[in-house]
């Protein structure tokens, strides 16, 4: 099985997408030249796609149990950490305190069911907001080991994720959070991602290497503040394709070398994920006593966010997210580290 180092790079640089897009917050302190810009967001989209490819390419001749249970392990004891410390800082009152039904919020968060934020108005988010994604790829992963069991993966996904996105622009929009969030054409991403997999050997793909810098710039315009609402989840999905699809074909016709940092921030790029918020939170309390204004500020509080997240998400997944994650897949029967960390 071909090991795509392209990917393992893009997840890293999809980790920072998301970094520099919550780093650029609306602060009155802070002067913020892209405020509503959202190609930073964008790095969700890419996620998506890397992660209905992944699966396909590694996982599909996995049994179903044994599928379903690496991902709870690849996911959940990492995703829980998270989100209890983020509890205990709530309850410490760092963060803005508990709510009345936070226990309620805590369980639904926990079991990635999809509920209305107790703090945001019309987001459906869970605790940590940035397990929204998780919501979906949880979704994906039951959908797919379902596939596995009837031994059709590609048919089943696809009529499964047609058929609700369907649903959803047929009957929406839904005021029922887990209805929004499984009939959300986001759901397509991972279906593409799958397709791409299918197809990787086909010499079609190979001549696909200009989609990554043209996905790019789909990202870059979609995710612009003016663009049409309606036109934009569908321009940053095309977008997402072809940056994955791009990598794929750059690497499959001129081979991408292994470079030990990159790969590093590719394998923490889930630490990174989790983790970043809250480093954002202490590198603010910083920024603001520091004597800058205009560019310099915000250019160096970008910087700054980056790198410690960088360093923070590096560290966790040595040090926790590895450790955890081995000790655990250990003990799953003939269990084998795959390709693509997944």
């Amino acid at each position: 099985m071909k090991i795509f180092i392209s990917v393992q790079y893009l997840r890293g640089c999809a980790a920072l997408l998301v970094v520099l897009h919550h780093a650029s917050i609306n602060e009155s302190w802070l002067y913020n030249p892209v405020l509503g810009w959202g190609f930073g967001a964008t790095g969700v989209d890419i996620f998506f796609v890397i992660s209905g490819f992944v699966m396909y390419h590694v996982a599909r001749n996995e049994k179903c149990a044994e599928f379903l249970l690496k991902r709870a392990i690849r996911i959940v004891p990492m995703y829980w950490i998270a989100t209890i410390a983020y509890i205990g800082l709530l309850a410490i009152g760092k963060f803005g305190g508990l709510s009345d039904i936070w226990h309620v919020q805590l369980l639904k968060s926990l079991f990635f069911i999809p509920h209305w934020s107790p703090k945001y108005d019309h987001q459906v988010w869970p605790l940590l907001i940035v397990g929204w994604t998780l919501n979906y790829e949880v979704f994906f992963y039951f959908v797919f080991a379902v596939g596995i069991l009837l031994k059709r993966i590609l048919e089943f996904v696809t009529f499964v994720m047609v058929g609700l996105v369907a649903l959803g622009l047929l009957f929406g929009p839904f005021e029922n959070p887990i209805a929004i969030t499984y009939t959300s054409p986001l759901l397509l991403e991972f279906l593409a991602g799958i397709y791409l997999a299918r197809f990787v050997s086909s010499p079609t793909l190979r001549g696909f290497e200009a989609a990554m810098p043209i996905g790019f710039g789909m990202l870059a315009v979609g995710s612009m503040p003016t663009f049409p609402y309606s036109l934009r989840v569908w321009v940053l999905m095309i977008g997402a394709i072809s940056v994955v699809s791009g990598a794929i074909a750059f690497e499959l016709r001129r081979g991408v070398k292994s470079r030990r940092l990159p790969k590093l921030i590719g394998d923490a790029s889930y630490s990174i994920y989790l983790t970043h918020p809250f480093v954002i939170i202490l590198v603010f309390k910083v920024w603001q006593r520091v004597a800058l204004e205009g560019w310099p500020q915000f250019l160096s509080l970008l910087l700054a966010t980056v790198i410690a997240s960088t360093v923070v998400g590096v560290l966790i997944h040595l040090f926790l997210e590895r450790p955890i994650t081995n000790m655990l897949r250990r003990r799953i029967p003939d269990g084998q580290s795959p390709a693509i960390r997944t």
